[in-house]
């Protein structure tokens, strides 16, 4: 189904049946809209896939601290964890560093958490509580960060 398609019938997308955010709202809460265009882009894919949005899984480390994953995709391909940032400007930084910065079209920059890094640690999080309730995986599960703004680039090293 085409994207206006999905927005005319948001009420009977996954995305919504889960999170029960209104349409008003993911059009216009950057967050939310940057989340439902994750979505969008992972549905043009015919391949049958189960979501989770919004998963809050304890941090193996600190059981008392949640890690909170944006997306994560079941399909034949395996598991795929997915941070979402919907932010405008060019993200630059390491792979491996734990922060990157992020500069706007004016020049300013803001020091932001590696999404990367991130989202390894909520692949950690989920791997150890998947684990520790019996679940055990043969393969890796994918970290997949996707800029859902089109106004925005990477320059990792």
């Amino acid at each position: 189904h085409s994207f206006l398609f999905r927005i005319l019938f948001y009420r009977h997308t996954a995305y919504y049946k889960q999170t029960k955010i209104p349409r008003r709202k993911v059009l216009t809460d950057k967050g939310a809209w940057g989340e439902f265009f994750a979505y969008m882009c992972f549905e043009k894919d015919s391949m049958p896939k189960q979501y989770i949005f919004g998963a809050m899984v304890p941090k193996w480390n600190h059981p008392e601290d949640f890690a909170e994953i944006d997306m994560i995709v079941l399909s034949q391909r395996g598991i795929q964890v997915v941070e979402v940032k919907n932010r405008t400007g060019v993200f630059s930084g390491k792979i491996l560093s734990p922060n990157w910065t992020q500069t706007f079209d004016n020049g300013t920059s803001v020091e932001m958490d590696n999404p990367v890094l991130q989202n390894q640690n909520h692949i950690i999080a989920l791997t150890n509580y998947l684990a520790h309730h019996g679940f055990c995986f043969k393969s890796e599960m994918d970290n997949i960060v996707f800029l859902s703004n089109l106004q925005c680039s990477v320059e990792a090293d």
